[in-house]
C-alpha cells in the first residue's frame, strides 16, 4: 500500500478551513475539456466579447460546475453514522490472504463483498449511506453499472437546481482518490502509511498490552463534556463542529493541560525533566502507533527500574 499522505497535502486548506472539496472525476475531466474548448472557441472568434457572447461563456461555466462532485466533512451531530458507515472504506483488503482480493481496486473489491449473500446488503447500504453523508447524493440515485470494458462502476445522480439530475461516474481510480478524501477529511488521526507486517503485528501487541493497563477512552458524551467544560463552546456549537475539528480540539485541550502541569512542576524546583517540555501549540504527531511506541518504551524503561 502506498503512502496517500503526501497526495492529500493539496486539500489541507480544505481540511483546515472545514470546506468542502471540489473533485472532478475522470468522466467530468472529458466534459471540462470539451467545454473549455467551446470557451476557447467563442473567445477567439471575438475579441470584443458582446453580451450575447457572454451569456454563452457563462451558461457553458454554468454547466460544467454542474459535473463537480463536492465532498463535505462531516459535523458532529452524524457522529455515530459516520464511524458506522465509514467502516466499509477502511477494511485493510491487502491483508487478506488471497491473491484476489489483494490484486483487485478498493471498488472492485467491494462489489466483491456485495455480492455475499449474507453481508452484501450490510456492504451496499454502508456506501450508500457514506456517500449520501459526504457528498449528498441521495441513496436511489446511487446506481452501479459495467462500463464498455466490463468493468464495474458507480453513477452518481447529482440533483440539480431546477430539479433535473446529472450523472457522475467513478470509477475505480476516482474512487480511491475519493475514499482517501473522506478518510483525511474526517479522522484527522488517520495515517496509511505502510508498515511492514511484521513490525506492524509487533507494534499492535504492545498496543493491546499497553491499552490493558490503562484506562477506556471515555465514551462519545464524556469526550462532549470534556470539550464542554474546557472551552466557551456550548451544545449547539459542538453539534455544528466538523468531526476533525472537535477530535483536534479535544486533542489540543489533552496537550495544554498537561503541558501546563509539566510547566508547573519544573518551575516549582521540586521536579527536574531530562528534555524540554514541547509547548502546547506544538505539532502533535499523528504517525500510526506512534503513542504505543512512546509508552511501550516507557514501560520498559520503568520495569528495568523496579528490577534493579
Amino acid at each position: 500500500m502506498n503512502n496517500n499522505n503526501n497526495n492529500q497535502n493539496i486539500y489541507d486548506n480544505f481540511y483546515t478551513y472545514d470546506e468542502p472539496i471540489p473533485y472532478i472525476t475522470e468522466s467530468s475531466k472529458k466534459v471540462k475539456e470539451n467545454i473549455e474548448q467551446q470557451i476557447n472557441d467563442l473567445q477567439l472568434i471575438q475579441s470584443d466579447i458582446d453580451e450575447q457572447t457572454q451569456l454563452k461563456l457563462d451558461e457553458l461555466k454554468k454547466e460544467f460546475e454542474k459535473h463537480i462532485l463536492y465532498i463535505y466533512p462531516v459535523r458532529m451531530n452524524n457522529y455515530r453514522r459516520f464511524y458506522t458507515s465509514v467502516n466499509c472504506i477502511m477494511i485493510e483488503k491487502n491483508k487478506i490472504p488471497d491473491a484476489k482480493v489483494i490484486s483487485m481496486a478498493y471498488l472492485d473489491f467491494l462489489f466483491h463483498l456485495m455480492k455475499d449473500d449474507t453481508n452484501g446488503i450490510y456492504y451496499s447500504f454502508l456506501l450508500c449511506d457514506l456517500l449520501n453523508l459526504c457528498c449528498g447524493v441521495e441513496i436511489e440515485n446511487i446506481k452501479y453499472i459495467r462500463d464498455e470494458n466490463y468493468k464495474i462502476n458507480l453513477v452518481l445522480g447529482l440533483k440539480q437546481e431546477d430539479g433535473n439530475f446529472i450523472d457522475i461516474t467513478v470509477n475505480k481510480k476516482d474512487f480511491d482518490e475519493i475514499k482517501n478524501i473522506i478518510l483525511h477529511q474526517n479522522i484527522p488521526t488517520y495515517d496509511d502509511t505502510y508498515i511492514d507486517p511484521k513490525v506492524e503485528k509487533a507494534l499492535k501487541e504492545a498496543e493491546e498490552f499497553m491499552n490493558r493497563h490503562k484506562k477506556k477512552m471515555g465514551s462519545l458524551e464524556d469526550q462532549i463534556i470534556c470539550v464542554l467544560i474546557s472551552t466557551n463552546l456550548n451544545m449547539e456549537q459542538i453539534k455544528n463542529l466538523t468531526i476533525r475539528k472537535f477530535v483536534k480540539i479535544l486533542q489540543r485541550v489533552d496537550y495544554k493541560l498537561h503541558y501546563e502541569i509539566y510547566k508547573t512542576a519544573s518551575m516549582s524546583g521540586f521536579v527536574s525533566f531530562k528534555e524540554d517540555i514541547d509547548h502546547w501549540m506544538s505539532e502533535i504527531s499523528k504517525e500510526k502507533y506512534s503513542d504505543t511506541v512512546l509508552d511501550y518504551g516507557q514501560f520498559k524503561g520503568k520495569m528495568k527500574n523496579a528490577v534493579k
